[in-house]
């Protein structure tokens, strides 16, 4: 099965990288990545994932897929390297492919930013966890049938979701497992 990493060329210059940010989204990522542009560095982060547009959550989803499931072969320093090749700081997209990132660029710095569990766990489901549930609902229910960043965004959003909450999604027993899931 050829995955889409490999369509995507191999670039004649890959910025080493500086520094891995490992942490989980909704644990201040989005204000780091802000600081540091503001530094003069270049991250990427979410937000670069979504100006790309579909192609990048494609490339993201299919990391992930065989980082937290096993499906298909996970991405090493190579196809890390087309993704991020232009940026010197890797934040957020860590977390999605942990280990295999950190068996790629064992040289990088690491930095881990933490949050108290419980909070995490509410702005997860008040962000992540909504967010999906409204692609189930009209109109995006149908609308991500004929845009495919909708459509991505929608997979990976629910994958993620299923993936920190052990598949019980937004319930109780879903949040005891994002906790847990955070904690671990």
């Amino acid at each position: 099965m050829t995955r889409y990493i490999d369509t995507v060329p191999t670039p004649a210059h890959v910025k080493p990288k500086k520094l891995i940010v490992l942490s989980a989204p909704r644990t201040g990522t989005h204000g780091l990545y802000l600081a540091l542009q503001e530094l003069g560095f270049k991250p990427y982060h979410m937000v670069e994932a979504i100006m790309d547009g579909p192609s990048a959550i494609r490339i993201m989803e299919e990391g992930m897929d065989a980082e937290f499931f096993h499906r298909g072969k996970r991405y090493g320093r190579e196809e890390f390297d087309k993704w991020f090749a232009d940026y010197d700081i890797i934040i957020e997209m860590p977390f999605f492919m942990l280990h295999s990132v950190v068996r790629a660029y064992p040289e990088a710095k690491f930095l881990l930013t933490e949050r108290d569990p419980e909070k995490w766990a509410k702005s997860f489901e008040n962000t992540i966890g909504h967010s999906c549930q409204r692609m189930e609902q009209l109109p995006m229910s149908v609308f991500k049938y004929f845009d495919s960043f909708v459509s991505n965004m929608s997979s990976f959003g629910r994958k993620q979701l299923g993936y920190c909450t052990n598949g019980f999604g937004l319930t109780e027993e879903g949040h005891r497992h994002l906790v847990e899931n955070y904690e671990d």
